[in-house]
């Protein structure tokens, strides 16, 4: 329907009924608008439909953003999470500093080392989430790997009981 307006629009304008020049700017840039939203709906398309490689993985903590995803593939998530670890040295338990008796005196710590302290305890934070996740998502991995959505889990749990 839109397309058959602008091709009377158009031929009104070109033919010489429509001598209106704001009609013709009109119709330039709800051409240029549609065009434009094309462009930018296919780009968000095919970033979605992008897949991450294993050398993504091994650089970044795709694991984190990937376990916040209703529905996501489970087995991908827990590769990524796997590989990332391989490339990573994954930061120490809280139960895991010792500071020996005799240590009587407090270290003084620097701003970069509290930095780094604080950055080591954010991941290992979000390491245990990251296996709360797995641990109550297994049971509910479907066949071609992905994760079942609230509905489905709700579906298959009255179903069962």
């Amino acid at each position: 329907m839109l397309q058959k307006f602008f091709q009377i629009s158009i031929s009104r304008i070109i033919l010489g009924k429509e001598n209106n020049f704001i009609t013709l700017l009109i119709v330039i840039m709800i051409k240029k608008y549609l065009f434009i939203s094309l462009v930018l709906i296919s780009a968000s398309v095919n970033a979605q439909q992008q897949k991450l490689s294993e050398k993504d993985y091994a650089k970044n903590p795709y694991w984190i953003t990937l376990s916040q995803i209703e529905g996501v593939n489970f087995i991908e998530t827990v590769k990524a999470f796997e590989i990332y670890w391989q490339n990573h040295q994954m930061p120490e338990e809280d139960g895991d500093r010792y500071i020996g008796k005799g240590d009587e005196k407090k270290k003084k710590v620097s701003i970069k080392e509290m930095k780094e302290i604080t950055k080591a305890t954010d991941m290992r934070f979000k390491i245990k989430k990251f296996e709360h996740w797995k641990i109550i998502n297994e049971p509910f991995v479907k066949e071609n790997g992905h994760i079942m959505t609230t509905e489905e889990k709700l579906k298959f749990h009255n179903q069962h009981n």
